[in-house]
C-alpha cells in the first residue's frame, strides 16, 4: 500500500509488515541478468545471438582499421581502401552484414575481401579467427582547407 506495509490475514488476526520485516531477493535465471532499484526492476537478455556476435566482430574489425589507420599517420580526413582476408566463413558474414557500418566509422571508400595492390598487410586476429587487413590511403581524397 501507500504507507510501504502489507496486511496479511493469518487465522482471525492481521499481521502487518513492513519493508524491514520482509526481505525480498532477485534472482535471475540462466541467460538473464536483472537489477532492482526501490521503484522498478530491470532484465536483460544476455544470451549472445549469432547476429549479436557477428555484430561484435565488425565492431573489432573497425578497432583493428582505425589502429592500421594511426600506424599509416593518416589524416583525420583521409579517405582509405580496405582489403580484408580471411578464411573464416563467421567473419566473412559479418563483413557482408556490416559492410556500411565498417566503411562509415573507417571513412573507406571501400572494402573488399581480397588484397589491395600496392598495400602492406598487416595480420591481426578477431575472435578466433586470422585475419589478413590491407589498408591503403585513398587517391582521391578530398582537398582539406
Amino acid at each position: 500500500n501507500e504507507q510501504g506495509t502489507i496486511q496479511l490475514p493469518v487465522a482471525d488476526e492481521t499481521l502487518e509488515f513492513d519493508a524491514e520485516d520482509i526481505q525480498v531477493r532477485l534472482q535471475a535465471k540462466p541467460g538473464w541478468a536483472a537489477a532492482q532499484g526501490s521503484q522498478c526492476v530491470v532484465v536483460l537478455a544476455t544470451e549472445l545471438t549469432d547476429a549479436l556476435i557477428r555484430e561484435g566482430y565488425a565492431r573489432d574489425l573497425v578497432r583493428s582499421i582505425q589502429d592500421r589507420r594511426k600506424q599509416l599517420d593518416c589524416q583525420f580526413t583521409d579517405r582509405i581502401q580496405i582489403g580484408i582476408v580471411t578464411d573464416s566463413t563467421e567473419l566473412q558474414a559479418a563483413i557482408a552484414e556490416n559492410q556500411a557500418y565498417i566503411t562509415t566509422e573507417t571513412l573507406a571508400m571501400s572494402l573488399v575481401t581480397t588484397d589491395i595492390p600496392g598495400a602492406e598487410s598487416v595480420t591481426t586476429t578477431i575472435g578466433d579467427a586470422e585475419v589478413t587487413l590491407y589498408v591503403a590511403v585513398a587517391n582521391d581524397n578530398p582537398p582539406t582547407s
